[in-house]
């Protein structure tokens, strides 16, 4: 075994040991027919005949994380203490040659004052020189994490992993023990062979990625809607920006699909259930950019409300008055100060949405300019809802609590129409992805940066993902409901919602309409394919897929009986 530390990755990474991440917010883009995003045009299936092939839906668990053997604290503990189970990446499965890093949850991380002191140990024995840092997103807790810390060549098999925090100081020596399998290097993935990094520059970008992926095919695109986006961003500020973005393109799906840190992260996939427009999750990533050349120390709800209202939605082009004011009607709006102190605390797209509302409604009553003269300000002191009521006041000579009794009577203007049920939904539906997420697609907190992957040649953090059947069922129909929600569908929205969220209660693909979606995964799995979406319309359901990466095509299959076919 061997550990990836080097000073220039130490480097690196001391600046992420206090790693804030400014928007776990983007969006997955779409890649699949039916959406206005750029890619290749999916062709027929006309290859070579396949045979008929029938699968019938069999009674089957989702695949179980390994056992885990946690110490549950008594009480409330003081001290850190680490909780849950050892995430393991690349994952969820393992091959020989992969370079490892491991995630754990930590309890009272404030209370850790040397995170490097925490130990990693493999079959019993410590690894030395390993890299330990603390990272957090605004979506999830703060984990204890071990980067590239264990290299599997010449490891295939089952080994133990531990990890342990330092006996005595600051940690109280709990620790985490989990069984990781190291699958032979001939069974890795076909999507990830022959993988490496490319780059591409723009007027405004550098944007880095990978080949073989979605990115890669459709890359010409995906640079011209990046410079777009940023000079409409550019516009709406009112000048030129005197940096270049640097932008990174992965294929597979982080969070909500993308973020900013110390650079713009978008999960660019074409399985995208976590949805959305690439011109709006990059005119918002790009305005967290910007906005830092206007200085200040803004309350988060002011720094995602203006990300959030120059993109024009959170996931996709939206009208922030009236969706702000079905927050009303559903009973979820949430008072301007409990927001200003407990952003991250809140549901997401609710906070992210009241947030944009507030902005829009600061900047029709006053103004872009006297709201970017709120933005920059600095040295307030304080609660951020007290930093949010000072800075109002020093530019509107208007407190927050008056600010917000008219912040509700614009909302209260606006009628919000069919945005309530959208809204509804929409949460409904993030809420769910997260669920399924959390039991089944759990991702990597703290993704190494492009330049340090690049330069150790690691690619398959940013490529693998879970791929086992019961996932892909998953996944194509929570893009159906994404799909008809979209399309104002709401009841077969929700309908698809209240499936997928019982299987995931109980575990039942026996039943409809999942069945039908994992017999449909099974079927093309068995022609040489890796489903990405799935459309069901009575007796035919049209799948598009993948057998030459990245290369998308449509099989149509029909239903006979009680099996779904490929003639």
């Amino acid at each position: 075994m061997r550990s990836l530390a080097n000073a220039r990755l130490r480097r690196s990474l001391g600046v992420l040991a206090a790693w804030i991440v400014i928007a776990g917010c983007g969006s997955l883009i779409a890649q699949v027919a039916g959406t206005s995003t750029p890619g290749a045009t999916p062709r027929e299936f006309t290859a070579t005949p396949v045979p008929t092939i029938t699968v019938t839906a069999a009674s089957i668990q989702l695949p179980t994380p390994a056992p885990t053997a946690t110490i549950e604290p008594t009480g409330t503990p003081r001290v850190p203490w680490l909780t849950g189970e050892i995430q393991v990446y690349p994952g969820p499965l393992h091959y020989e040659g992969d370079v490892l890093s491991f995630e754990a949850a930590l309890e009272n991380s404030a209370r850790l004052d040397h995170p490097e002191g925490a130990e990693i140990l493999i079959d019993g024995e410590a690894v030395p020189d390993t890299i330990v840092f603390l990272a957090s997103s605004p979506l999830r807790r703060t984990v204890l994490v071990f980067r590239w810390a264990w290299d599997t060549t010449a490891q295939t098999g089952l080994h133990e992993i531990t990890i342990r925090l330092a006996e005595g100081g600051s940690g109280d020596g709990r620790k985490l023990t989990t069984n990781v399998n190291i699958l032979p290097a001939s069974e890795r993935p076909a999507s990830e062979n022959g993988n490496g990094w490319r780059e591409i520059r723009t007027s405004c970008c550098r944007i880095s990625y990978i080949s073989g992926t979605a990115a890669d095919r459709d890359i010409t695109k995906i640079a011209e809607q990046a410079t777009a986006s940023v000079s409409a961003v550019e516009d709406r500020f009112g000048y030129r920006f005197n940096q270049v973005f640097p932008m990174t393109l992965i294929d597979n799906i982080w969070g909500n699909g993308a973020y900013a840190s110390g650079e713009i992260v978008i999960s660019y996939v074409d399985r995208a259930y976590v949805n959305l427009g690439l011109d709006t999750v990059l005119r918002h990533e790009a305005t967290h950019y910007a906005a830092r050349d206007l200085g200040g120390s803004p309350p988060t709800i002011l720094v995602e409300g203006i990300a959030t209202y120059v993109a024009g939605g959170h996931y996709k082009q939206e009208p922030i008055p009236e969706r702000a004011a079905a927050l009303d009607v559903l009973g979820w709006y949430i008072p301007l100060r409990d927001l200003a102190d407990g952003f991250r605390d809140e549901q997401h797209e609710i906070a992210y949405l009241e947030a944009a509302g507030l902005v829009q409604y600061l900047v029709d009553t006053y103004g872009w300019d006297e709201f970017l003269r709120l933005y920059a300000l600095a040295d307030l002191t304080g609660s951020p809802a007290e930093q949010l009521d000072q800075g109002l006041q020093a530019i509107y000579d208007v407190g927050l609590d008056e600010i917000e009794l008219s912040y509700q009577d614009w909302l209260g203007a606006h009628d919000p129409g069919s945005q309530v049920d959208d809204l509804r939904l929409t949460v409904t539906t993030y809420d769910t992805i997260r669920r399924y997420q959390e039991l089944y697609a759990p991702y990597e907190e703290s993704l190494p940066n492009a330049s340090d992957a690049s330069e150790e040649n690691v690619t398959a953090e940013f490529v693998r993902e879970p791929t086992a059947p019961e996932n892909l069922a998953l996944e194509t129909m929570l893009i159906a409901a994404r799909e008809a929600l979209e399309a104002g569908q709401f009841g077969e929205a929700e309908d698809l919602l209240n499936a997928i969220n019982a299987t995931l209660d109980d575990a039942d693909f026996t039943r409809e309409p999942i069945a039908d979606y994992l017999a449909l995964v099974k079927a093309a799995g068995k022609a040489g394919y890796e489903a990405q979406r799935i459309t069901i319309t009575g007796d035919m359901a049209i799948v598009m897929g993948i057998r030459d990466w990245p290369t998308l095509d449509t099989l149509t299959f029909v239903h006979s009986g009680s099996n779904w076919t490929l003639p």
